[in-house]
C-alpha cells in the first residue's frame, strides 16, 4: 500500500503538482468498489471528489451503515431510513439504516470527505432485538492537492446544462433557468479535477434575456454582460441564472472565468403565447367499413395515434415543447365535420420532447368508400396575460377507401428519357368505387417484385408489397444508359386484390433517346439561333449605314451654310472699314 501511495505521489509531482498522499483503500469482507468513480475505478480519491462503495448483504437482516467522518451523499439499493425509524433517510447523512431485501441484494453508497484523512465505513448487522451480531468495516484514505498552476483551463473546465431549455418570455426578477459552471486548472487530467476557487466569472448574453451570477458568497446584479469577482467556490463552481426580459427567441450565454472563454451554453428558447397550431397528416385515406381495431391493412402503422401531428408555435415561430405547453396549461380538442366518416382523439401521453402531440384519425364503423371529413384541432391555454384563449388549426381532410384493390396500374412520369435520366414510377390502386384504396402496405399485392426487361438504375425491391398514400406508391428509378425501348411490368397476386384482376399483368413503357440524336438536336437549335443572330446583325448594319449617309448629307448642308455666312461677315467688315 505504501509503495502504491508513493508511486502516485511521484507521478503527480512529475506532472507539475504538489500533492499530498492520494486517497487509497483496500476492499474487505462484503465491500467492493464501484466502477463509477471519478478516478476511473481506482479505489482512491482527493478531497472534493467522491467514491462509490457497494456492500453485499449476507441475509435479509437489518443493517446500519455509518461513516466516522465525511458523509454518505447518495444511496441506491434497499430503502434507506433514519436509524431507529421507518422515516426515509435525509441525505447527506453520517448514518442510515436499511433492511436487505434478499441474501444476495447489494447497496451502493456515495461517500465524500471535507478534509484529508482516513474515513472508516462501518456496516453493523442487527438481530431482531437491535443487538449487533456482525460488523463489517472498510477504510478510505482521502488526500489533498495543491495545483502547481492556477490558470483556468477551458479544456478541463465545464459548463453544465440548463434546468430547462424553454422558458416563458414574461419579464422576471428571478432566474427562470440556471446552470453550473465549474472552473478547473491547466494541471487537470481527464480523471482528476483541480477546482479553482475565488475566480471571477463573466457571462455575456446573445439573444433575449438577462443573466445573473451567484458565487460562493455573493450574487451579481443582472444584465446582458455581467461579471462577478471571487465567484467560484471551493469546488470551482458558480451558478449562472437566466432571466426573461419580455422578448421571445433563442438565447445562448458565453461564459468566461478569469478572462478565459470556456464556451457558450446550450440554447434556451424564450417563448410567447401560442400563435399557431399546425396539423400535419401522416395518412390520408382510411379504411372504409371497418371497426376502429382494424383501421389499417396488414403491414401499415400499428396504431392510429400518429395519423396527425400537432405542433404549437408562438408568433416568432418558436416551437413550444411539452414543458412550455404544460406551463401554459394547454389542452387540445378536435372536431369532425362528419362523425359518420371519421372520428379522432388526441394522445397527450406520448408527447415528444419537441412538443409534438399526436392525434388519431379512425374511420367510423360502416363508413362507405368515398366518405370524407375535415378534422379541426384546437389548443386552449392561459396566455401570458392570464386569460384563457384558443388557437385552431387549418382543417385536414380524410377520406375512406376499401382495403381491396379493384384496379391497379403502373405509369412512368414521361414517355421519353435521356440515357440515365431520373424516372418516377407510380403504382396507382383504386377500389371498386373508383376511389383510392386505404393508405398502408398491401403485402404481396403482386406475385413478385416489378421488373424491367432491360437494365435500369434504382431498385424495385419490395414493390411486390407497395405502400400506398392516397392510392399511389412511388419509386425513384433511372433510365437505361443506352438508347432502347423498355418496359416495367408485374403480375397481380392473390392477396389484397379483387379476384377479377388476380393474375393480370400491368406494365409501363418508355423510350430512351439516343445521345447522338440529342446532340444533333442541340446542334440544330444552335444553328437556328446563329442564323437569327446573323439576320439581326445584317439588319443593324443596314440601319447604321442609313444613319451615316443621313448624317453626311446634313454635314454638307451645314458646311455650305457656314461658307455663306462667312462671306456675308466679310462684306459687312468691308463696308465698316474693319480689317
Amino acid at each position: 500500500m505504501k509503495k502504491r501511495i508513493a508511486l502516485a505521489a511521484i507521478a503527480a509531482l512529475a506532472g507539475g503538482l504538489l500533492v499530498a498522499a492520494p486517497a487509497s483503500a483496500t476492499t474487505s469482507g462484503q465491500f467492493s468498489w464501484s466502477t463509477d468513480v471519478l478516478s476511473a475505478g481506482t479505489p482512491s480519491q482527493y478531497v472534493g471528489g467522491y467514491v462509490k462503495v457497494t456492500f453485499a448483504a449476507t441475509d435479509t437482516s437489518t443493517y446500519v451503515a455509518s461513516v466516522n467522518t465525511g458523509s454518505i451523499t447518495a444511496w441506491t439499493g434497499d430503502t434507506a431510513t433514519t436509524v431507529g425509524t421507518n422515516t426515509a433517510a435525509t441525505l447527506p447523512a453520517t448514518s442510515l439504516q436499511f433492511v436487505s431485501s434478499s441474501s444476495s441484494s447489494t447497496d451502493t453508497m456515495t461517500l465524500t470527505a471535507a478534509s484529508a484523512g482516513t474515513q472508516t465505513i462501518t456496516v453493523n448487522k442487527l438481530n431482531s432485538s437491535g443487538t449487533i451480531v456482525a460488523s463489517y468495516t472498510q477504510a478510505v484514505t482521502w488526500g489533498t492537492f495543491t495545483p502547481a498552476s492556477t490558470t483556468v483551463s477551458a479544456q478541463y473546465s465545464s459548463i453544465g446544462s440548463w434546468s430547462n431549455t424553454v422558458s416563458k418570455m414574461t419579464s422576471s426578477s428571478t432566474a427562470n433557468e440556471t446552470l453550473t459552471v465549474t472552473a478547473n486548472s491547466t494541471a487537470s487530467t481527464n480523471t482528476t479535477k483541480y477546482p479553482l476557487s475565488g475566480k471571477s466569472v463573466r457571462a455575456v448574453v446573445t439573444g433575449p434575456g438577462l443573466v445573473q451570477i451567484t458565487g460562493a458568497s455573493t450574487t451579481s446584479g443582472y444584465g446582458k454582460d455581467v461579471t462577478l469577482a471571487s465567484a467560484t467556490n471551493s469546488s470551482g463552481q458558480a451558478t449562472i441564472g437566466l432571466l426573461a426580459d419580455g422578448n421571445a427567441g433563442s438565447t445562448t450565454v458565453a461564459i468566461y472565468v478569469d478572462g478565459v472563454l470556456l464556451g457558450s451554453s446550450a440554447a434556451v428558447t424564450f417563448y410567447g403565447d401560442i400563435a399557431s397550431l399546425t396539423a400535419t397528416q401522416g395518412v390520408t385515406v382510411l379504411p372504409a367499413g371497418t371497426t376502429a381495431s382494424t383501421a389499417y391493412p396488414t403491414g401499415a402503422q400499428s396504431s392510429t395515434n400518429n395519423a396527425v401531428a400537432l405542433v404549437a408555435k408562438d408568433a416568432a415561430g418558436n416551437v413550444l415543447n411539452q414543458s412550455a405547453l404544460n406551463a401554459l396549461g394547454a389542452s387540445f380538442s378536435v372536431t369532425s365535420s362528419n362523425t359518420n366518416a371519421v372520428i379522432s382523439s388526441i394522445d397527450t401521453s406520448t408527447t415528444a420532447s419537441d412538443g409534438t402531440y399526436y392525434a388519431s384519425a379512425t374511420p367510423a364503423v360502416g363508413a362507405a368508400s368515398g366518405a370524407s371529413a375535415q378534422l379541426t384541432y384546437k389548443v386552449t391555454f392561459t396566455n401570458l396575460a392570464g386569460s384563457s384563449v384558443s388557437v385552431t388549426s387549418a382543417p385536414v381532410t380524410f377520406t375512406t377507401g376499401s382495403q381491396t384493390v379493384k384496379s391497379v396500374s403502373v405509369s412512368l412520369d414521361t414517355a421519353t428519357y435521356a440515357p440515365g435520366a431520373k424516372m418516377v414510377l407510380k403504382i396507382t390502386a383504386k377500389d371498386a368505387s373508383g376511389n383510392p384504396v386505404a393508405d398502408g402496405m398491401y403485402s404481396n399485392l403482386f406475385a413478385s417484385d416489378l421488373s424491367a426487361n432491360t437494365a435500369i438504375g434504382g431498385s424495385l425491391s419490395g414493390s411486390a408489397s407497395p405502400t400506398f398514400s392516397n392510392g399511389v406508391a412511388s419509386y425513384t428509378l433511372y433510365a437505361p444508359s443506352v438508347a432502347v425501348a423498355f418496359m416495367i411490368s408485374g403480375k397481380v397476386g392473390t392477396t389484397g386484390s379483387d379476384s377479377s384482376i388476380q393474375g393480370s399483368t400491368v406494365s409501363a413503357s418508355a423510350n430512351v433517346v439516343a445521345a447522338a440524336t440529342a446532340t444533333d438536336s442541340a446542334v440544330a437549335a444552335n444553328a437556328a439561333a446563329l442564323a437569327t443572330l446573323q439576320t439581326a446583325v445584317a439588319s443593324l448594319s443596314t440601319t447604321v449605314a442609313s444613319l451615316v449617309a443621313s448624317m453626311t448629307a446634313q454635314i454638307k448642308v451645314i458646311n455650305a451654310s457656314l461658307r455663306t455666312l462667312s462671306k456675308a461677315i466679310a462684306r459687312i467688315k468691308a463696308k465698316l472699314g474693319i480689317k
